[in-house]
């Protein structure tokens, strides 16, 4: 019987948590500009969002399955990057980096 070395998860939790909540301050402010009226982009404020709330929910999911935590994060940061086209750039290549990081760190 070999022991497994166990790795933590405490960078993808410090990058994706950080990317989900600099998203969500992104997504808040495409929200304000679109309570002015400006087209559709209360539309993709929510989509943002939701991307956000996807990312501190990976965030937290991580630890328990870290593959089904880094396709999460790596589908918050679409849709991030998707929702909020210039606002959200840092929050989803912080979203990325973590699930890219929880997928391919064993």
């Amino acid at each position: 019987m070999q022991r497994r070395k166990s790795v933590s998860r405490i960078f993808e939790l410090i990058v994706g948590g950080l990317g989900a909540l600099v998203s969500l301050v992104s997504s808040s402010f495409i929200l304000l500009i679109g309570s002015f009226g400006f087209g559709a982009t209360s539309f993709l404020g929510l989509i943002a969002t939701l991307g956000s709330f996807l990312g501190i929910f990976a965030s937290i999911h991580v630890f328990k399955d870290s593959d089904v935590g880094g396709f999460m994060f790596i589908v918050s940061a679409i849709l991030v990057l998707l929702g909020s086209t210039f606002f959200g750039v840092l929050g989803a290549l912080l979203l990325l980096v973590a699930g890219i990081s929880a997928l391919f760190r064993k």
